[in-house]
């Protein structure tokens, strides 16, 4: 880093751990030191609590992805806020790769299609989700759930769903690229996670003019308009009621108005790398 003359280190995380990269940084030279808080709570709290002090003493400037990740890394300290970004265009509602994939994955017009997308792991419930689901099944015995994502709890959700007796009703894809077509192609998003700092593909979903019941710990910051219910994760039979609830809605209309509203929050990709730039300007100006 001395070699190189770096003066600014950004780093990504979710607890105080990230005081190695910092101390690492102030040793190699750089001048600003910036941790950006990408959730709200971590799962190392016993060292998080020891590095807090550390942690503190080394970072130079805070980012946060939202008010609430701000408040669980930054307590009673100054952050700004940098929401996460996306291309919003690339997720706008397009009728022809809905039909077209709805078709590949062999679901008809009248199917009630509820899209999660999410690694399998605790975090984002998805063994609550499938018993949500079941309870689904009874009042719309015509839904379909895509989940979309890999993990370590990939294969029990697959053995829960066909012990269950849903493995017909549920597809497992994946890792997928074709995002934008599977948000097309669905009719509502769901996200029941335990915890969320801004998660992007509900901004994502939302863009694509889809309805979206999501767990009530996801920060209010993430809905960008009416279209986001926020449930309760305690019993499943309330998330699969909100999720009956859930309604199509005008699509084309629905994804152009969200990806107005997603630009002037600043989701937008090209606007936050400005804003990113001028952060960065100003702390190299003012030395951190």
């Amino acid at each position: 880093m001395r070699e190189r003359e770096i003066e600014i280190v950004h780093a990504h995380g979710n607890s105080a751990t990230l005081a190695a990269e910092l101390l690492a940084a102030k040793r190699g030279g750089a001048r600003v030191r910036m941790p950006h808080s990408h959730n709200t709570t971590c799962n190392m709290k016993v060292i998080d609590k020891l590095l807090r002090g550390i942690f503190y003493r080394t970072s130079t400037q805070n980012i946060a992805c939202s008010v609430a990740a701000g408040e669980w890394l930054f307590p009673n300290r100054p952050y700004t806020v940098l929401n996460n970004a996306i291309d919003t265009l690339r997720f706008r509602f397009s009728a022809a790769k809905r039909e077209e994939m709805r078709e590949q994955l062999g679901l008809s017009r009248d199917e009630i299609v509820f899209l999660h997308i999410g690694a399998f792991n605790e975090q984002k419930n998805q063994a609550f989700l499938l018993e949500a689901f079941e309870q689904l099944l009874v009042q719309k015995p015509d839904a379909r759930l895509l989940l979309v994502g890999d993990g370590a709890r990939r294969l029990s959700c697959e053995a829960r769903a066909e012990a269950r007796g849903i493995r017909k009703q549920v597809a497992f894809l994946g890792l997928r690229e074709e995002i934008p077509a599977l948000l097309s192609a669905a009719d509502v998003f769901v996200l029941p996670s335990l915890h969320e700092g801004l998660p992007l593909t509900l901004v994502e979903a939302q863009c694509a003019g889809l309805p979206c019941v999501v767990s009530e710990k996801v920060t209010r910051e993430a809905a960008l308009s009416d279209m986001v219910t926020f449930a309760p994760i305690e019993r499943a039979q309330a998330f699969a009621d909100a999720m009956a609830a859930a309604g199509r809605t005008q699509r084309e209309a629905a994804s152009a108005a969200a990806i107005t509203r997603a630009v002037e929050a600043g989701y937008d990709v090209s606007q936050n790398a400005e804003t990113l730039m001028c952060i960065y300007e100003s702390a190299a100006r003012a030395g951190g």
